[in-house]
């Protein structure tokens, strides 16, 4: 491992650590998954470019978009303060890419017995993701979760190795 791959790793495991702490900040807060998506897909971190994020509920028979970054539509007045979330939801809640995601509400693809990988080229197509990947996993309550992402040009291999572990932080924010 390089100097520069033992340094990212650092600073994704730093990153990932202090997520749990800053969640329970602002516990009973909306959009939560959009701070700890923002997060996920920083440079630091998992190096995202876009990523969005699903659930899943064949209980109900309900497929929604929770919500969607892309890095190309982010400027400076971007910036997550955990401090002042209102003013960060407020400034994503409506750029294009995270509508368009939380605009997608369909029926249980799992209920259906879909296979993910069918739902996320549809979804992945719809949304313009070029060379794209997935994640899934269950959550609480009988949902499951699904996360579409594209790396950055430089992304570390370290991606598989630690995102279902990031990702299960969405998994406690409220689905709003």
């Amino acid at each position: 491992m390089t100097n520069e791959e033992i340094h990212h790793k650092y600073a994704m495991l730093k990153q990932l650590s202090s997520l749990p702490r800053k969640m329970v900040s602002i516990h009973g807060a909306d959009k939560v998954a959009d701070l700890v998506l923002h997060e996920l897909c920083q440079p630091e971190c998992f190096n995202l470019v876009k990523a969005a994020y699903f659930v899943d509920n064949p209980d109900f028979d309900c497929f929604k978009g929770v919500s969607g970054l892309y890095r190309g539509e982010l400027n400076d007045n971007h910036s997550v303060s955990w401090h002042d979330h209102e003013s960060f939801v407020a400034s994503t809640f409506d750029l294009p890419f995270n509508k368009k995601v939380r605009e997608i509400t369909k029926e249980s693809y799992r209920r259906k017995n879909m296979r993910d990988q069918d739902m996320v080229e549809q979804i992945a197509s719809d949304l313009g993701f070029g060379d794209h990947a997935f994640c899934s996993w269950d959550m609480k309550h009988a949902n499951h979760g699904l996360f579409i992402y594209e790396k950055a040009e430089f992304a570390a291999c370290l991606i598989e190795e630690y995102l279902a572990d990031g990702l299960s932080l969405l998994s406690f924010c409220p689905i709003n």
